[in-house]
């Protein structure tokens, strides 16, 4: 006998039943951002959250269902921060608008000081 596909609303309710609570994640929590900080490259308040790789998998099942209406940005921590928030990046729920000039003016910073360290070896 064929089990019933069950509707929308019930699938949700099943999968938050059983999604981890944020409590078995080892998480950090960076400062909130206000907008008018000028916190680059977010046009809006934010928070920030550090997730350890072994528990990247359980975070994102997590954010993909109780986003609600907040976007969320996922991005890695690395080199390169224009495309840590372009190519790398994922969002949760709709897009919002990001302070690119904020982002290629702390990559070219980072390029000048990582020519100032290589001449200094010449």
């Amino acid at each position: 006998m064929r089990a019933e596909l069950m509707q929308e609303p019930e699938r949700e309710k099943a999968y938050l039943a059983r999604a981890p609570s944020t409590d078995s994640l080892n998480l950090s929590f960076g400062p909130v951002f206000e907008v008018a900080s000028g916190r680059a490259p977010h046009t809006w308040g934010s928070y920030e959250i550090i997730v350890q790789r072994e528990d990247l998998a359980d975070m994102v099942d997590y954010m993909m269902f109780r986003h609600q209406q907040n976007p969320v940005l996922v991005h890695p921590v690395a080199m390169g921060e224009t495309l840590n928030h372009t190519d790398r990046a994922m969002w949760f729920g709709t897009p919002t608008d990001l302070n690119m000039d904020s982002l290629i003016r702390s990559d070219d910073g980072l390029r000048k000081i990582i020519k100032g360290k290589l001449e200094s070896f010449n």
